[in-house]
């Protein structure tokens, strides 16, 4: 029996780091990020809201990221409660992700993304744990809401107005 758990243990010791040692993304930085040419910080701010309450987030409090750094008005929060209890008082623990938007010097905009399992969340005893594991679904996340704002632009064309860019398809 010893040596059946013994087994059992290092069987999911094994398991557990062949699945979680593949944490990098092909990506600049290696984390989930995005470029978007033509979307604004509010386009951007909403398309990401709309798109992860649907997922089941709800948006965050800025200030429970838990993050040293102080956070930007384009810096966005989402939390999905997990609803297992973390300890033995039945605390629930969350997933909570972390949106930056940088406007780049050619005016782009470089959007990033952190991936969090959360403890004892909201409490003063709050847990926060990168999550570099839930990177490859935050990066398709990002993807998703990049084709919302900017659609491949084949059969398009490019019109312009006083302030903003406008793609349409092309009449064939």
């Amino acid at each position: 029996m010893k040596n059946l758990l013994i087994q059992g243990t290092g069987l999911a010791l094994l398991v557990g780091l062949m699945t979680g040692c593949h944490t990098t993304l092909d990506t600049a930085t290696g984390r989930p990020e995005i470029k978007l040419r033509y979307a604004s910080d509010s386009d951007i701010k909403n398309a990401a809201t709309s798109y992860f309450t649907r997922q089941g987030y709800i948006v965050g409090r800025s200030d429970a990221v838990g993050q040293a750094r102080p956070l930007k008005t384009t810096d966005m929060v989402f939390e999905k409660p997990q609803w297992q209890p973390t300890n033995l008082l039945g605390i629930p623990s969350c997933s909570r992700i972390f949106i930056a938007i940088n406007t780049q010097n050619d005016g782009s905009k470089l959007v990033d993304g952190h991936a969090y399992t959360i403890g004892d969340a909201h409490t003063p005893f709050e847990n926060v744990v990168t999550a570099p594991s839930k990177y490859a679904q935050l990066q398709t996340d990002l993807e998703n809401i990049q084709r919302r704002l900017e659609p491949s632009q084949g059969n398009q064309k490019i019109y312009l107005n006083k302030e903003k860019i406008y793609l349409k398809p092309v009449d064939k």
